[in-house]
């Protein structure tokens, strides 16, 4: 069970503390409810009902310093995917976005962001849903790496950014 100050990542949500546990009523039940609240969204409030596995399976510990340090450095190395079609594709980013860790979401940024080059290369743009899926991994990922490395999301965007470019 998690206690109160807490610091975890939650669902699409990204990095959070837990403010409080309490017990509340809705839709007339009481129960006992991590409340989080979003560390760079600081106007969100996330209720989960603490018995409800479901959600508390969406909960999990922060990445220490050095855990956030390997991730972005196992950039350079990280495969990317390749899959033409649209429909596949998106369910296949779907599925590495709602994986636990941060590995997904990195790849699935680094994967995009190779295709977003590409395509404009070719004088195209990006497809909406992939370009949709690039900026909610980014978002996650920076929220997620920014508190264990001291700092703040648009830091880690700059060197993520720095990391691809140079890596392109």
């Amino acid at each position: 069970m998690y206690q109160v100050g807490d610091k975890i990542l939650y669902a699409n949500t990204g990095a959070c503390v837990i403010e409080r546990i309490e017990s509340l009523r809705f839709d007339r039940k009481r129960e006992k409810y991590y409340v989080l609240r979003p560390l760079f969204q600081k106007t969100s409030v996330i209720y989960v009902p603490v018995e409800n596995q479901e959600l508390t399976s969406k909960m999990q510990p922060m990445p220490s310093r050095d855990e956030a340090e390997h991730l972005i450095d196992s950039l350079p190395a990280m495969e990317v995917f390749s899959i033409p079609d649209a429909q596949e594709r998106k369910a296949y980013i779907d599925e590495l976005m709602h994986q636990k860790g941060n590995g997904g979401l990195l790849k699935v940024i680094k994967s995009l962001y190779g295709i977003k080059r590409q395509r404009i290369r070719e004088g195209k743009s990006l497809h909406v849903s992939d370009e949709n899926a690039l900026h909610e991994a980014l978002r996650l990922l920076c929220d997620e790496l920014a508190y264990p490395l001291g700092t703040e999301p648009s830091q880690i965007f700059d060197r993520l950014q720095t990391t691809l470019e140079e890596n392109a």
